[in-house]
């Protein structure tokens, strides 16, 4: 496994996928993000596909081309998950909305899911020469089936590059709980160790995660209103076997204006990290109260505002960590501003990406 940098090529090419990129408070995703629509076939349930990516009889095309929208001039059809010819292993089950409805659907059957947060996860690195001791010191949220998202900085341990992931929920030493090899990280193409500018990387799983249940939704909006509330998410550095269980920690933030944060870190005040000071695609998030005794040690964990509904609270993740001050503190916490890197994701996860 190694790191590669992906160059990126933006695509408005109609394509399904696993991830989620709703935008809070509408009814669907943004088009180019379009996740397909349910149908029937004579195979049973299908999924609303480009009519070059099933293989199917031509006459079936005319039959249950109604029960499908065009998007954007490409005829889509009625196509069983059998036939479908795109490389992505697992298919989405709906479209648009899957947010919010797959949050409703969990949070009315309790035992499907006895995590809070099922998209977390912690990248693991394996002792070399020892098969026991794994060292778990960055979060990471699975936004596919076969992706998750971390800081780049992550990419640049003292060991070398992660090697699995584990979804160990709220207590990372749970022994049921099975690890997932990594494939390969994607670093961002602008990211450049050891500033924190562009600090965002994909992990792309050995096997997918067959449940659709567990991905994060992604902020697309570029506005998150100042003084809101935020959960920071995130585990402490551990390794196995020596210590006793670690539990995954919510701790409450708010947004930080982007005029405070320039005060609070102004140019050069953290030398090579943020030599530039804070950029619009970084967020700020601080613990008002200051009040914190103990706080999320990786710094790579997710920050998600929740988006409550009459019936459901979705959560949506607006930045990843690269300097995570904001526990405890007079300082600001630094993120990476999420909605600014949906395009260089979603041509990644559509596998168009050419290395640099």
């Amino acid at each position: 496994m190694h790191t590669k940098n992906a160059k990126f090529k933006k695509s408005l090419i109609s394509i399904a996928l696993m991830v989620t990129f709703a935008s809070p408070g509408r009814s669907r995703a943004h088009n180019i993000f379009d996740i397909q629509q349910r149908c029937n076939n004579d195979e049973g349930m299908g999924l609303c596909v480009p009519h070059n990516q099933c293989r199917t009889k031509k006459s079936s095309i005319y039959f249950y081309r109604d029960e499908c929208e065009e998007i954007d001039g490409v005829l889509q059809i009625c196509c069983s998950k059998a036939q479908m010819t795109v490389n992505e292993t697992a298919i989405a089950t709906a479209r648009g909305a899957t947010c919010p409805v797959r949050y409703k659907t969990i949070a009315n059957n309790s035992t499907s899911k006895q995590r809070e947060y099922p998209f977390m996860y912690a990248l693991g690195w394996q002792s070399k020469g020892d098969n026991i001791t794994i060292k778990y010191n960055c979060g990471v949220a699975l936004i596919s089936a076969n992706f998750a998202i971390t800081a780049a900085h992550c990419l640049h341990d003292e060991e070398g590059s992660p090697t699995l992931l584990r979804a160990g929920g709220r207590n990372l030493n749970d022994t049921l709980t099975p690890n997932i090899k990594i494939s390969e990280c994607i670093e961002h193409p602008n990211y450049s160790h050891p500033a924190i500018y562009n600090d965002i990387a994909l992990i792309k799983l050995a096997k997918p995660v067959i449940s659709d249940e567990s991905f994060a939704c992604l902020w697309t909006e570029k506005h998150i209103e100042d003084h809101s509330d935020v959960i920071l998410l995130g585990y402490g550095q551990i390794s196995f076997p020596h210590i006793s269980p670690e539990l995954l920690l919510k701790i409450d933030l708010k947004i930080h204006s982007q005029n405070d944060c320039d005060r609070d870190h102004p140019p050069g005040n953290l030398l090579g990290p943020l030599k530039n000071g804070i950029s619009d695609k970084q967020i700020c998030a601080i613990d008002s109260k200051k009040i914190r005794d103990h706080c999320p040690e990786d710094s790579s964990g997710p920050l998600v505002k929740l988006v409550h509904n009459d019936l459901y609270t979705v959560p949506y993740i607006v930045g990843i960590t690269s300097i995570g001050v904001g526990c405890a503190s007079t300082i600001p916490g630094i993120y990476t501003r999420v909605s600014d890197y949906v395009p260089w994701i979603e041509n990644i996860i559509r596998g168009n990406s050419s290395l640099a």
